[in-house]
């Protein structure tokens, strides 16, 4: 059996913070696409804080060329500014290197298209340019969900979470962090990371605790349902939860599962 994947995301709160995927000339060593979020901070103070997420669109990860950014660089009036990479932290044991990258920088010179160049990444050894479009929003955090394909029946569930505004009286009120909900087009829930297990009643944090942190949230997923079956095909909403208070963090997507005979 050979399965086709088809995924469409449905990120609901992306359309307040700068987001385009790129796809690089056909002559490029590494043809491939790539995600690029680009937001801008208040701090408060002169100096404001830009932050580029990029990660590599290609969803399974032993099938993809190498995926890794090297430099990323913008230059404003004929001065370089250079982004320092930012390591996303993850409390889970369970997490294996993904193709996701986050650059940060804080100055006090104003970053957009009018008086920059094009930011630039360096992938390899091949420089990839993007506009110069950061933006801004009121939001506390910006929860970026994705998945990756460890094999044909393995599902890595991410959901990455930049800090937008100083902590404030938000926090987890048991053991939980991220749970993932598959349900079917019908509103039938097929897998929820929760089901059947318990969780210590114990107040924890929620992290990232700087303003432009970012922290990884992960689940993996074998493919089983709730009652033991194997999901082969099928439309389905994935639901990205984690459960704070005083009220959850949530992200959807669609995912579309096509099964085919070779």
């Amino acid at each position: 059996m050979k399965y086709t994947l088809l995924i469409l995301f449905c990120i609901l709160f992306l359309s307040n913070c700068s987001s385009q995927k790129v796809e690089k000339s056909s002559d490029s060593p590494s043809n491939s696409l790539f995600e690029v979020h680009k937001i801008k901070i208040d701090t408060g103070g002169p100096y404001q804080k830009y932050c580029i997420y990029v990660r590599s669109s290609n969803l399974k990860l032993k099938q993809s060329s190498p995926f890794f950014v090297k430099e990323v660089w913008t230059e404003c009036q004929g001065k370089r500014i250079d982004f320092a990479p930012i390591k996303i932290a993850s409390q889970y044991e369970y997490n294996i290197s993904l193709p996701t990258f986050y650059y940060t920088v804080e100055t006090p010179r104003n970053i957009t298209k009018d008086i920059c160049s094009k930011i630039n990444f360096l992938l390899g050894n091949e420089k990839v340019e993007v506009e110069a479009d950061f933006k801004q929003t009121k939001e506390k955090f910006l929860p970026i969900p994705g998945f990756y394909l460890a094999s044909d029946s393995l599902f890595i569930f991410y959901l990455d979470l930049i800090r937008l505004q100083p902590s404030g009286n938000e926090y987890f009120p048991t053991s939980e962090r991220l749970r993932i909900v598959i349900r079917s087009n019908s509103g039938k829930i097929i897998w929820s990371s929760d089901n059947d297990l318990n969780f210590l009643q114990v107040i924890g944090s929620v992290e990232p605790a700087e303003v432009g942190g970012i922290s990884r949230y992960i689940i993996p997923w074998n493919r089983t349902s709730n009652d033991g079956k194997f999901v082969e095909s099928g439309e389905f909403e994935v639901l990205f939860i984690l459960p704070t208070k005083p009220e959850n963090i949530v992200r959807t997507m669609k995912l579309s599962i096509h099964k085919r005979d070779e």
